[in-house]
């Protein structure tokens, strides 16, 4: 019992001689200066927000290609809100939202990783879209459409959503072992 006292007491006194920016090092690098944080934030917002202006006009959604760039502004905006929102809080507040509660961890988890791998996702869908208007003509009269654009953006996230589901489930499980 009193080893246990002691390792105690050398783990809290080796706490309380570590810096604030030493908690947060499984986050970020403490070293990453903070404001580049905040001036990314702002200018993905404003372009990404720009962007979404321009392709959702109905116009626009008359094309697959404008449809897929509408909701991926949508999707990065997420990516950008969640990711570097995180970050901002970490380093500015030193208040870590993932430690708030392990459900709570596990959905920002998700969230990150489902927008990120969605994000890949629909660029790889609009080129693909694009190749196909471009080079099989006779193809694209069917498959160049806003409505298989809505159908493969559903495809998509169910594809991301499955990708990461384990995360909702296993995140911050531990086993016991006897070892």
């Amino acid at each position: 019992f009193s080893s246990t006292t002691t390792s105690s007491a050398i783990i809290l006194e080796n706490m309380a001689q570590t810096s604030s920016n030493d908690l947060f090092i499984d986050y970020f690098d403490p070293r990453f200066p903070k404001w580049i944080s905040i001036l990314l934030l702002v200018f993905g917002l404003f372009g990404n927000t720009l962007c979404l202006i321009v392709f959702a006009q109905k116009n626009m959604r008359k094309n697959s290609t404008f449809i897929y760039l509408a909701f991926l502004s949508i999707v990065d905006l997420m990516v950008l809100s969640l990711g570097l929102g995180d970050i901002i809080l970490i380093s500015y507040f030193k208040f870590v939202l993932r430690n708030q509660s392990i459900y709570l961890c596990r959905f920002i988890s998700f969230l990150i990783y489902a927008f990120t791998h969605l994000s890949s996702f629909i660029l790889a869908s609009v080129s693909i879209d694009r190749a196909i208007a471009t080079n099989f003509i006779n193809f694209s009269k069917n498959y160049c459409k806003p409505n298989m654009a809505y159908k493969i953006l559903l495809l998509n996230i169910l594809i991301a959503c499955v990708l990461n589901f384990h995360s909702l489930i296993f995140l911050g499980h531990e086993t016991n072992s006897e070892n």
